[in-house]
């Protein structure tokens, strides 16, 4: 009935049924009424209809919880939590819960724990309803998780029923497949998913005899089978295969289907229907339309993934057949191959693709040595290539395919089956030769991919290529030694173009390309570590210690590319303590000065890693020890690319190798004037850096005489003024580094040379990098050097200081800044004087007509803070005149003096509290302090300004301060202050100062404009030093004035930026502890009154003005809109304008 009232309550009146059932009553009802129910319910499941659905499961779950004992395999769907529950998850409005449920119960049918009777009354209904739903059925598959779901459950419960069952499934489906007249990819799924049936009752089909399949039609009579198979052979199989035969372009999920109907029939009929099923649609990849190729491939990998592996050689050879090896066909045939691959090669296990090399094979030779190959060379040459669309065209994919073969097949079986399949394809012709060397660098790559390949095979098939190779050289050389002897000629190209066996030319040729592939695997081995993962150390060096007198002799090839592998080889080996190392330290090196003295360019590969060897070997080897000719020769080498950025690594190792040997050579030193120029004047900052490590290592280890080291100390401390920052920053750190490093001695000789231009640059520097190595190589100077010389350093720098120039006065301040920090300023009492005459010439700059200049000031400003907090109190007088002075300097537009002057305020403040005993003064000093506040600041200098606040608050004593809450109209402030025993008027800078920073932390400026961040974040900070230093009983006379930023904020329209809300948060929070919640509350609610009436008098005398003076109140409107104007374009200008135009668009 459709009617949902009569289906509510027919349901609740089957559940009190039920109920009653269970507990007998006056109705006398029995167990027969509870089995009558159930046999009603359980076929009401089976609706199409999704609502009467959903009532007959909620029933049937009421059922099982009235009666866990008598349905026991089924009660175990039920649970007291809804969230577990299988039938409300089932019955869902969500579909995650019904996904949900349907994964439990394949849970559970997985562990046994559902009967039979539950799977075939319960749960197969509900996921055939599911599955078999008008929409999702109609979409010709689903995206819907909860059917993919229900189609896995589905296979798992067919696994536990019987055949009627079963039967009933099969028959519903093709009704539904047959009634719809198009292929649903759901249903086909389902059907697919049931043969799961066969895998329980494998036994009935070993029950029949095998059928005689001698060239008539295979099977002849379905009697031979038992009953389902019969049913399969005879229904669904011809249903299945007329859809597959009737449709030109099948689906995937067709031909799966299929395939996996044709696994569970006999052996002997599936090896008959499965390769017809194969070459069927290998003749489809023929159609010209890309499309149907495509659809054909996937078709092809589907039926490979429920077949498995075993079928790939059939599927190979079917596509082989089917395609020409020429023309377009060819293409088509070599890209179906390795997009067949592509797909399988997750699903294959090591080894299994060995036993199909040869299908491969077949057609890899027509892709890469036939016709195609010569096809696609001649398009290539005549540039005739194939269009974008055609994409089996664009490359040649068996390249590909066979690096994926490589990466699959077990090597100590197949490796060398792929290595005679390229030494089969290889001729003396270039193409063909770099075919064969691509295909090996394919194997390679393959090879190096899997992680279960054994390499000690790995090494002993390497070891025997190379020792077969080292063998035809030595007897090449052995002919071209005997043909020298006969002819006089002694060039190795005369003997090749002489010699008549082109099999025995063909054979060298292929060793040597098989030995690059050993090499290119055994570098990459050995580079990456994976060599000795297993391994002991011990044992992983035995393992190699063969290998560097077996690469030696492959430096004599004639091959480059063979040529720089063995010495990358021999790179990493000679990098590891292998015995034989050592040995053939000699040899290697004299092989690999014959190959720099062919190639003397190191722009080449092979001539770079001769190099790299060479450093090697004076580096780590002390038995080498090579001639000074031959170190001539390496320097003339290197010498014309030091200036050049490629190599430079290279380069600059081999030179520390040779400093470190200490070897005498005069052109090491010629080479260094050449190296210092790159420190100073190489665009890269690497190459700098390592330029002058190999120069400072030059200047601390080579051996040369007190005139060239200075020379060479002149020419860095000369260019520490250059003009590019990245060379004066390079002249700097080497500097830095020459002063620590060089022995106390010379650097005490040579410390006059050093002084001043270092005092120059830290004076003068804008570079923050450049200062900094200035600043720590003046203080390594003056700590390092000879007390006579810090004193006259100390004497210099008093005397600058009382000259009129003000740069020398500068440099004075920062050179006695710098004997302090390298604790040679003096004998005790030294800071003392060093202050005072610090204080006097400050006190001279703040005068009208003094020309100070701003670095002056920063640099003295830094110093006497210095000083004075060595100092302390005993600079009494100092300190009284540095209030007066750092109040000065407050005022100076200039971020960095206001900065230090807060610092240097603060510091007196902490080293004599006392100084701030006078009213006036605190008053003056705070109220300097909050004018600051009043520009835009920084987040810095906010944090500077509230902590020289505190320093303020805690140097004066506030209890001579009486505060009271006022509420007198017109007042500025709900507060009145009142100083004990003096006049009210006293402390109207107190006030005038507490309102402005009230005003910045409200979000108001004095300038008509909002406060920023800062501002307002660091007044707000204020008012809190303000709630933390006052005493308790003083707190309630501020508690109005305090809450006054927390009302503005609370109704602003705009949140508060989050340090400011956290400021204010902890300013409330401070308030709460001294004064308590309530007062706090009275408080706010005071200061919003005082608030609103503010703005109510405003209003009100505006309003008067303008009945009084309306000339008045015009101009005062226009001055508003002027600075409304002027506000609006600087906001403009930051892009603060559009911002908020945007906010208000979106609200």
């Amino acid at each position: 009935i459709d009617d949902f009232s009569m289906q509510q309550a027919s349901s609740e009146a089957l559940k009190r049924f039920i109920t009653a059932c269970k507990a007998g009553g006056s109705f006398g009802l029995g167990c027969e009424y509870r089995e009558s129910a159930y046999s009603l319910l359980k076929v009401g499941i089976h609706s199409k209809k999704e609502g009467v659905r959903k009532e007959y499961l909620h029933l049937l779950s009421h059922l099982f919880l009235e009666f866990p004992v008598e349905y026991e395999g089924m009660s175990v769907l039920c649970d007291q939590d809804q969230e577990q529950d299988f039938f409300k998850n089932v019955t869902h409005l969500q579909l995650h819960r019904r996904v949900r449920a349907v994964n439990k119960v394949g849970t559970l049918m997985a562990e046994g724990r559902i009967g039979q009777d539950a799977v075939v009354d319960v749960i197969v209904p509900v996921l055939m309803g599911f599955i078999c739903d008008d929409a999702g059925a109609s979409q010709g598959g689903t995206a819907s998780n909860l059917v993919d779901k229900c189609i896995e459950g589905l296979g798992e419960a067919s696994k536990r029923v019987e055949w009627p069952t079963l039967r009933g499934m099969l028959g519903r489906f093709l009704r539904i497949l047959k009634g719809k007249g198009q292929q649903s990819k759901s249903i086909m799924r389902a059907v697919s998913s049931t043969m799961r049936f066969f895998e329980e009752h494998e036994e009935e089909g070993q029950e029949v005899e095998a059928m005689q399949v001698d060239g008539e039609t295979a099977g002849a009579d379905a009697r031979q089978f038992s009953e389902p198979l019969g049913y399969v052979y005879r229904v669904l199989l011809p249903y299945l295969s007329a859809l597959f035969y009737q449709d030109r372009d099948p689906p995937s999920y067709l031909v799966a289907v299929l395939a996996q109907v044709l696994r569970v029939m006999p052996e002997n009929l599936t090896r008959i229907e499965l390769p017809q099923l194969i070459q069927r649609m290998s003749s489809r990849l023929k159609n010209d339309l890309g499309q149907s190729r495509i659809n054909t491939r996937e078709a092809i990998c589907a039926l490979l993934d429920v077949t498995g592996p075993a079928y790939l050689s059939s599927v190979l050879n079917s596509i082989d057949s089917s395609l020409m090896n020429r023309g377009v066909q060819g293409y088509i045939k070599c890209y179906s191959v390795y997009y067949v691959l592509k797909n399988v090669e997750g699903k294959l296990r090591r080894g299994e693709v060995d036993e199909h090399l040869d299908a491969f094979f077949t057609v890899f030779r027509v892709d890469l040595f036939g016709d195609v190959a010569r096809d696609r060379q001649e398009r290539k040459d005549s540039e005739k290539l194939f269009a974008k669309t055609f994409k089996e065209g664009q490359r040649c994919f068996s390249l590909s395919a066979f690096e994926v073969i490589a990466g699959l097949v077990d090597a100590e079986e197949s490796l060398q089956h792929l290595l005679d399949f390229v030494e089969e394809g290889f001729t003396v012709e270039k193409r063909r030769m770099r075919m064969c060397e691509r295909l090996l660098e394919c194997v390679a790559r393959g090879i190096l991919s899997s992680s279960k390949v054994d390499h000690q095979f790995l090494l002993v098939l390497f070891y025997g290529i190379m020792d077969d190779l080292n063998a035809a050289i030595l007897e090449r050389e052995a002919k071209l030694e005997a043909f020298k002897d006969g002819l006089g000629i002694s060039t190795r190209a005369t003997l090749a173009e002489n010699e008549g066996d082109d099999q025995e030319q063909r054979d060298f040729l292929v060793l040597e390309v098989k030995a690059g592939f050993a090499l290119t695997v055994l570098w990459k081995l050995i580079k990456g570590g994976s060599l000795g993962e297993g391994l002991s150390k011990e044992d992983y060096l035995k393992l190699l210690d063969p290998w560097t007198g077996l690469l030696a002799p492959v430096l004599r090839s004639r091959k480059a590319s063979l040529v720089v592998l063995a010495l990358k080889c021999l790179n990493r080996l000679y990098m590891l303590p292998l015995g034989t190392n050592g040995e053939l330290a000699p040899k290697v090196s004299k092989e690999a000065l014959t190959i720099l003295r062919r190639n003397p360019k190191l722009s080449d590969p092979a001539a770079q890693e001769c190099l790299k060897l060479l450093t090697i070997l004076l580096k780590h080897y002390e038995r080498y020890s090579p001639t000074q000719t031959q170190l001539n020769f390496l320097i003339r080498l290197v010498s014309p690319d030091i200036e050049k950025t490629e190599n430079q690594n290279g380069l600059f190792s081999f030179l520390k190798a040779v400093i470190s040997r200490g070897i005498v050579l005069p052109s090491v030193y010629d080479l260094m004037d050449k190296v210092s120029a790159v420190v100073l004047s190489s665009g890269s900052d690497s190459t700098r850096r390592t330029a002058g490590q190999v120069f400072l290592m030059y200047l601390l280890d080579y051996p040369m005489n007190d005139n060239r080291r200075k020379h060479h100390l002149e020419f860095v401390v000369k260019n520490s003024d250059f003009a590019h920052e990245a060379g004066r920053l390079s002249m700097l750190e080497l500097v830095s580094l020459v002063v620590k490093k060089f022995p106390e001695e010379i650097i005490a000789d040579l410390a006059e040379m050093f002084l001043f231009p270092l005092v120059l640059r830290v004076c003068n520097e804008d570079s923050r990098q450049c200062c900094a190595f200035a600043s720590d190589a003046l203080v390594s100077l003056l700590a390092r050097s000879r007390d006579d010389f810090n004193k006259k350093a100390r004497g210099l720098a008093m005397g600058w200081l009382k000259v009129d120039k003000m740069a020398l006065k500068a440099a004075g301040c920062q050179l006695l800044l710098h004997l302090h920090k390298s604790e040679k300023l003096g004998p005790r009492g030294t800071e003392t004087e060093v202050l005072a005459s610090l204080v006097e010439e400050l006190k001279l700059s703040v005068e009208e007509d003094a020309q100070a200049t701003p670095k002056f000031l920063e640099f003295a400003l830094r110093a006497a803070d210095v000083m004075l907090g060595e100092v302390g109190s005993k600079a009494k007088a100092d300190c009284q005149a540095i209030l007066g002075i750092s109040q000065s300097l407050l005022l100076v537009p200039n971020a960095a003096i206001k900065g230090l002057s807060a610092t240097l305020l603060r510091t007196a403040l902490g080293a004599l509290p006392s100084a701030l005993s006078d009213l006036a003064r605190f008053q003056g000093l705070f109220r300097a302090v909050v004018d600051q506040m009043q520009a835009e600041i920084s987040f810095e200098f906010g944090e500077a300004l509230s902590s020289l606040v505190r320093a303020l608050l805690g140097a004066f004593d506030l209890r001579s301060i009486e505060a009271a809450e006022e509420d007198v109209q017109g007042a500025d402030l709900p507060l009145s202050v009142t100083g004990t025993g003096s006049e009210e008027d006293s402390l109207k800078d107190y006030l005038f100062a507490l309102k402005r920073v009230i005003s910045l932390a409200a979000g108001n400026t004095t300038k008509g404009r909002p406060a920023t961040a800062e501002q307002q974040g660091t007044a707000l900070r204020v008012l809190l030093t303000f709630a933390e230093t006052l005493p308790e009983d003083k707190v309630a006379g501020y508690l109005a004035a305090f809450m006054v930023p927390a009302f503005h904020m609370s109704e602003s329209k705009r949140p508060a930026p989050l340090e400011v809300q956290e400021a204010s948060e902890a300013l409330v929070k401070r308030l709460d502890d001294v004064a308590g919640s309530e007062a706090v509350a009275s408080a706010f609610n005071k200061a919003r009154t005082f608030v609103q009436g503010r703005r109510k008098d405003r209003r009100q005398s505006k309003a008067v003005l303008k009945m009084v003076d309306p000339e008045q109140a015009a101009r005062n409107k226009v001055t508003r809109n002027l600075k409304r104007k002027v506000s609006r374009k600087r906001q403009k200008d930051k892009g603060v304008f559009k911002k908020k135009r945007r906010q208000f668009a979106r609200e």
